[in-house]
């Protein structure tokens, strides 16, 4: 799913604070945004865009209404029949004419006081819901396409395709033993190698141990980085399979992982609701926690050798 943002350029710092949210809450939603109009083609390149993108999310800033480049914008979205979602940054702020339709009789004025608008108004707070719910209409529309499948084929392809994410948990669960044991490996490494410096009394022990800490809370944070975008990336993946098996359960006569959905949120609540994914990105930043506390141990080495 896509959505193209429509803004005016003196609003690109609280645009990007909310789509920052948007794009935390909503991984399976694509934005298209443009923040240079200074290009002579870009007309061209929004263009495109637009045709690419599913809905428009128009942020509706203090001086949107007078910008010709905006309304070239919406004038696509008109002619495309694409839904158009706006938000007002602020409650005052004018909606842009062309978002109003013509009426036989009368004019933009009795539009605007009829209240008839060609967008869907919504808010801050409730356009996480709102673009959620546009996503999974779009994976039911997929699914529908595909209605006059015989039910016991369907079920088939549904047994199959619940394996593909028994098995994507399968192999995140052993990307994070792997890590587990790695970072567990590196720490103990480390502590030997201080160990025998110590025992050893080596020339130069103080700087070797200096050394070997800067190069391991440098490679801890990194393979700590990596881990967790690794466990994001399986978090997304394993979101868009849930979002596909609800789509595809609407169709056959009972809806398991639905139900189950609804009984743990009124059990604990959406808000206390914790998923694995946040529980697991807990655990290599606990590790880059300990490499940090290494690193700062080699910044006081350094220090006392000065």
């Amino acid at each position: 799913m896509k959505a193209y943002v429509i803004y005016r350029s003196l609003d690109l710092e609280i645009v990007k604070s909310q789509l920052k949210i948007i794009s935390d809450n909503i991984p399976d939603l694509e934005l298209l945004i443009l923040q240079d109009f200074s290009q002579h083609m870009w007309k061209t390149s929004a263009k495109k865009k637009i045709k690419e993108a599913d809905f428009a999310i128009f942020f509706v800033g203090e001086h949107a209404h007078s910008s010709g480049n905006i309304d070239w914008e919406l004038e696509k979205f008109i002619k495309y029949r694409k839904p158009i979602y706006t938000i007002k940054l602020h409650k005052d702020y004018k909606y842009n004419d062309v978002l109003f339709k013509k009426l036989t009789f009368g004019n933009i004025s009795n539009a605007k006081n009829r209240g008839v608008m060609i967008s869907k108004e919504i808010s801050i707070d409730n356009l996480y819901s709102v673009l959620q719910t546009e996503i999974d209409m779009d994976i039911s529309k997929d699914v529908l396409c595909h209605n006059d499948m015989p039910e016991e084929v369907m079920i088939e392809q549904y047994k199959a395709y619940l394996q593909t994410s028994e098995e994507l948990l399968t192999r995140r669960q052993t990307a994070s033993n792997f890590y587990i044991t790695v970072n567990s490996g590196l720490l103990s490494i480390f502590t030997t190698v201080l160990a025998i410096i110590n025992a050893i009394g080596i020339n130069n022990s103080l700087i070797i141990s200096m050394v070997s800490c800067y190069i391991i809370s440098l490679l801890g944070v990194a393979l700590c980085c990596n881990w967790k975008r690794l466990i994001i990336s399986y978090g997304q993946l394993n979101a868009a399979k849930m979002k596909v098996i609800a789509a595809i359960e609407k169709q056959l006569p009972f809806n398991i992982y639905d139900i189950e959905w609804k009984v743990q949120t009124a059990k604990l609540g959406k808000r206390n609701y914790v998923s694995f994914t946040n529980i697991e990105k807990r655990i290599p930043v606990l590790f880059s926690i300990l490499y940090i506390i290494v690193f700062l141990a080699a910044i006081v080495l350094t220090l006392i050798i000065i």
